[in-house]
């Protein structure tokens, strides 16, 4: 049986039924009496009794058991954490490959926007163009025609007319003649009409597709008007200018605290009494931002209405200054409040309160781009920033700081957006250090397009879009393309 084998194990093979009650720890084995005198009689055998060695070993491994018993936790804890870092390895896979996922989705949705922006802008341009040279061709034609009929026409009389008819024809024919001597074909101009994609070198932004690169256009002072004073046609501080149709421009002249309603020429004797510090037009009115609130004029120089940019409840106590205002392509009115660094949109015709928009830069002057960003040129860092406002919130596009001369400039001040980019005026602190440059739609330098200005502040093209008007503090100056 099972037992029988257990106590044979324990009786001694080489001394037939002695039990193995010793033990040999030298030998490490149990012996029985007679091997004590026999086998394991040498004086170096370290021989006991088997009761007490077992006691003995006993303590020994108990004595560690606390070790191995420490470890199995030890080993226990790591296991745990072994499963819940592949747990939250496997979490933080899923998490990655959607953040991945969501993130090119995102840089995709924004290269295909900006290739769609670009291609518009280049079908725009291909129309504009295509009408420019249709518009050209026509006036050649026309001009080649009347020539031609006026040519033949003298060949005629002066062949086969008689001598009563050439004479009382020849003066009539004369005049055609020298008429159409001094209309000289139009001189097409091949660089305004410069177009090609430049393909970027880098991948740093939106914009790393490349841009469609066109000639800045070239600007020379067509008229200028005001000087400084108080006096009619006199500025203090001409800072805000806004045009509208058919061919008015109102200069927002803060210290005379006045808008001056003017036309190409100069001004034309009506003006707004106020404090302002910017006028944009809107429609049949212009809208005029003063330090604490916003008035709205009709054409005529009445006022259609006036709002506040903070909610009735807070005027009165929450301190604001207004200094700059722009249209929204949804007709909304935009104003910029430094105090609060803050954009507000308004309703159109009562100027209710729409949404509060925090800004991270001085809101000094404000411009709408054709996509619905925000142009913002803060005047006391000397920069302007571009943000989009599509979610509510202003998230920043791009930044752009100008240079003059390789250095940047102090300040900038007035900036406009058009279909082919955005102007922007800026000074090195000195007067008469004023430029006008022109940047493309994504912020890149195109040219400059005016030098000189005394203390450049807001600018605007006039209402056919063919001048630029600059509120150069105290004048007025026109320019145009050639």
């Amino acid at each position: 049986s099972e037992s029988d084998k257990k106590t044979d194990e324990y009786k001694c093979q080489k001394h037939k039924d002695s039990a193995k009650q010793f033990y040999c720890k030298t030998c490490d084995e149990l012996i029985c009496q007679s091997c004590t005198v026999v086998e394991h009689a040498k004086p170096d055998r370290d021989i006991t009794e088997s009761e007490a060695a077992a006691e003995d070993f006993r303590e020994t491994l108990t004595g560690t058991f606390a070790a191995i018993n420490k470890d199995i936790k030890f080993i226990e804890v790591h296991l745990l954490d072994t499963d819940n870092t592949k747990k939250s390895f496997n979490e933080n896979t899923v998490k990655a490959r959607q953040e991945v996922q969501e993130r090119a989705a995102e840089v995709i949705a924004k290269v295909k926007a900006e290739e769609k922006r670009i291609l518009d802008d280049i079908t725009t341009q291909e129309h504009k163009q295509n009408k420019h040279f249709d518009e050209h061709r026509k006036i050649l034609s026309d001009l080649l025609q009347r020539k031609k009929h006026t040519l033949e026409s003298a060949k005629d009389v002066t062949t086969n007319a008689s001598v009563s008819n050439f004479l009382s024809l020849y003066p009539v024919i004369k005049e055609d003649i020298d008429n159409l001597n001094s209309h000289h074909p139009p001189k097409i101009q091949h660089k305004l009409w410069y177009l090609r994609f430049v393909k970027s070198q880098t991948a740093d932004n939106v914009s790393f597709i490349g841009k469609v690169k066109q000639e800045g256009d070239e600007w020379e002072l067509h008229h200028e008007f005001g000087k400084q004073g108080s006096g009619d046609g006199e500025f203090k501080s001409a800072r805000g200018i806004a045009a509208a149709t058919p061919d008015e421009i109102a200069v927002a002249d803060w210290k005379n605290g006045r808008v001056v309603i003017c036309n190409d020429q100069g001004p034309t004797g009506k003006f707004l009494a106020m404090g302002p510090n910017d006028v944009v037009a809107m429609s049949n009115q212009w809208v005029c931002a003063d330090h604490g609130k916003v008035r709205v004029y009709q054409r005529d120089a009445t006022l259609a209405y006036e709002f506040h940019t903070v909610l009735e409840s807070e005027v009165g106590k929450t301190k604001v200054q207004l200094v700059s205002a722009a249209v929204l392509k949804n007709g909304n009115i935009l104003v910029g409040d430094k105090k609060r660094m803050m954009l507000t949109e308004h309703k159109p015709g009562d100027g209710k309160l729409i949404h509060n928009k925090p800004v991270k830069i001085a809101p000094d002057w404000l411009a709408v781009m054709s996509n619905g960003w925000i142009v913002i040129s803060d005047w006391d860092q000397g920069l302007v920033g571009i943000v989009d406002v599509s979610d509510g919130n202003p998230a920043p596009v791009t930044t752009i700081k100008p240079t003059i001369n390789g250095q940047r400039v102090k300040y900038c001040n007035g900036v406009m957006s058009t279909n082919t980019g955005i102007f922007i005026a800026a000074d090195t602190g000195l007067y008469t250090s004023g430029h006008i440059h022109q940047y493309d739609c994504t912020g890149h330098f195109v040219c400059c397009v005016v030098k000189g200005l005394y203390n450049p502040c807001g600018i605007t093209l006039t209402a056919d879009g063919q001048e630029l008007a600059v509120a150069d503090w105290h004048s007025v100056k026109i320019y145009h393309k050639v």
